[in-house]
């Protein structure tokens, strides 16, 4: 919505973090980060930078957070993709990266025909397909 900085509701602002849990946290994010900044750096730019980017990267977490509501229970790696193209979008806004942008395009790409398939199958077979998972 444009504003600078998160708007949160009032009771998810009011929770605190032990110092501990938040020093762990930030530990992890950061050894996290280190190991993705040798494979970012600035490319492609005007897939990231300004409206454009933003309504770009938005999309795709849109898109990906609406294949990963889709209630597949118990079937493998129905919300992997989705996730995986929501990361990458992240790491693409973070960094600056414009082939991030690309990379979770792909994987969405990838969790949408995944999910294509499941649906597929289970119009053509029913869950008489899924039996094996459950």
């Amino acid at each position: 919505m444009g504003y600078p900085e998160p708007v949160l509701p009032k009771r998810i602002r009011g929770i605190r973090v032990a110092p501990k849990v938040l020093k762990l946290i930030t530990v992890y994010t950061l050894k996290f980060l280190g190991w993705c900044r040798r494979y970012t750096r600035l490319r492609y730019l005007s897939w990231v930078s300004g409206r454009q980017g933003q309504v770009v990267t938005g999309g795709i977490m849109l898109a990906g957070g609406l294949i990963i509501i889709i209630p597949f229970f118990g079937i493998p790696l129905n919300d992997f993709f989705p996730a995986l193209a929501i990361v990458s979008a992240c790491l693409g806004e973070l960094e600056q990266d414009g082939l991030m942008i690309f990379v979770a395009f792909v994987w969405l790409a990838v969790g949408v025909l995944y999910c294509a398939f499941l649906l597929i199958t289970l119009a053509l077979f029913g869950w008489e397909a899924f039996s094996y998972f459950f």
